[in-house]
């Protein structure tokens, strides 16, 4: 509650209900030809948003077609973009990874009406580093068709490297 002139207490608060966001006619039915709303994916999504309101913990177990990118992505985007903070998802898969980065988070910022941004991180087991690609040279030549081969992705990789370092 804010006090605006000491005298009036008015509820600014007033987030997104779920209900209606994923409901036929929803933002979401309205943006999505074909969209087809799911009594699962809605307590799932009013689920996060109390949990994410609380400050507390949820785990989830929801199956395959229940929509459970949305979600989550869709309370987490309109609690941070009322100043509630920031939102890391971690996936176990990279194609799930794609899939939120290249399909879902650019749908939800096209119907949403807060504005909001999203990065994508990879962990380091995604990259080749310098050492474990030494080592590979070194001690797996059997990776690597030919040894100039091997020794030219090494050269590659440091030159990109050093000129990285640089900036």
């Amino acid at each position: 509650y804010h006090s605006i002139y000491g005298l009036v207490m008015i509820r600014i608060n007033a987030y997104t209900d779920m209900k209606e966001f994923l409901a036929p006619g929803g933002a979401v039915s309205r943006a999505m030809s074909g969209f087809e709303a799911r009594p699962e994916q809605v307590q799932m999504a009013c689920a996060v948003q109390k949990s994410l309101l609380d400050g507390r913990r949820l785990a989830v177990e929801a199956g395959t077609g229940v929509g459970k990118s949305f979600a989550y992505l869709i309370p987490a985007v309109d609690i941070v973009s009322r100043g509630g903070g920031k939102v890391i998802v971690s996936t176990f898969t990279i194609t799930l990874q794609e899939q939120l980065i290249n399909k879902d988070i650019p749908f939800l910022q096209a119907c949403m009406p807060q504005q909001f941004n999203a990065v994508l991180a990879k962990g380091r087991g995604n990259y080749l580093c310098k050492r474990r690609l030494k080592f590979a040279v070194e001690k797996q030549k059997m990776l690597f068709d030919r040894d100039r081969r091997s020794k030219s992705i090494f050269c590659f990789s440091t030159a990109n490297l050093s000129r990285r370092l640089q900036r």
